[in-house]
């Protein structure tokens, strides 16, 4: 299954890294595994790859998700909560 890839969609606009597991991961591994293992750092959470044309929102509420949304194209389909 593939995933939106962060770092081609919006990693000239927003700061996109690799999450903490990526380094664990065996290197040859790594690049198949790249967009799965990158995320978007927001002020109260974080957004990642969820597969096929989704993303998750990880966070809390009134982060401005729909703001970051909006800004490349991508409907809100997340949830956020306390």
């Amino acid at each position: 299954m593939n995933c939106i890839n962060l770092r081609e969609r919006c990693g000239r606009r927003y700061k996109v890294v690799f999450e903490e597991s990526y380094y664990a991961e065996r290197p040859e591994f790594r690049v198949a595994e790249a967009a799965w293992l990158t995320i978007m750092p927001c002020q109260h959470g974080h957004i990642c790859p969820w597969g096929g044309d989704r993303l998750a929102a990880c966070g809390c509420l009134g982060c401005g998700w729909r703001r970051a949304w909006s800004d490349f194209g991508i409907g809100m389909t997340g949830r956020a909560w306390t």
